[in-house]
């Protein structure tokens, strides 16, 4: 339906108004058809993978499959979307972007700025995490750190306004460390980069801190003296003592 499109989603979502048991509500101007996109209209010849932000991609929305279609957000790059939120990095430089978030009780048409504090009003890349009460889990790269972790920040119940919570998350490759228990409501586990790590001497990360440190032949001597301390321990327990501790 269109070229030179790097992220695409439908408009319509679960929680958008108008929308009951996955059917239309009478009385409600909903557009089933809306499709949003990343587009950039400058392109010529063979499509290339985007590399990094570019500022010539902008988000658009068609609700008749782009016989029309309408720029929704200059420098829109690419879309994450939930049942609740649909979010927007918006390329500011080559190596920046801002985030921005619509909401489905808006029909995905009210772009705001995330209220973030000062410092991460830009960053090179974020993740939405977590939207199922409403309330974003969202984390955000700290750049300034030659490791790859970041900060872990909390919405209010609109999604727009954002608090922080943790610093120093880990992430790997496309993955952070972070995790819902789906067996106990509102709990999530994260992993948080050690920066001190018993070490309250390093400055720098040049020796990064939290590495593994190698084995070596004097440590799997002092484990075996604690392995077989603790089963002589063991046996020196009388029966009766045994059978009540059991």
């Amino acid at each position: 339906m269109k070229s030179y499109v790097f992220d695409f989603a439908w408009g319509v979502t679960k929680k958008s108004p108008g929308i009951t048991f996955g059917l239309r509500e009478l009385g409600k101007e909903k557009s089933e058809t809306r499709i949003f996109i990343t587009h950039d209209p400058d392109l010529k010849g063979h499509q290339k993978t985007r590399e990094r932000w570019k500022e010539s991609v902008h988000l658009y929305e068609s609700n008749d499959f782009f016989k029309t279609m309408n720029k929704v957000l200059v420098g829109g790059n690419s879309i994450v979307m939930t049942q609740h939120y649909m979010f927007v990095a918006k390329a500011v430089s080559h190596e920046h972007v801002s985030i921005y978030v619509s909401r489905a009780h808006t029909q995905f048409l009210d772009f705001r700025r995330a209220r973030l504090p000062k410092d991460f009003h830009l960053t090179d890349h974020f993740t939405v995490m977590d939207t199922s009460e409403e309330q974003v889990f969202l984390y955000v790269s700290d750049h300034g750190i030659q490791n790859p972790v970041g900060h872990l920040f909390i919405s209010d119940s609109l999604g727009y306004r954002f608090s922080h919570s943790m610093e120093h998350i880990t992430k790997g490759g496309s993955a952070v460390d972070f995790e819902t228990v789906e067996s106990l409501d509102g709990t999530f586990l994260a992993n948080r980069y050690d920066v001190q790590h018993n070490d309250a001497n390093i400055k720098t990360l040049e020796k990064p801190a939290g590495a593994l440190r190698p084995l070596t032949e004097e440590d799997i001597i002092q484990h075996e003296i604690q392995v077989d301390m603790k089963n002589r321990m063991s046996n020196d327990v009388p029966a009766a003592n045994k059978k009540q501790m059991s």
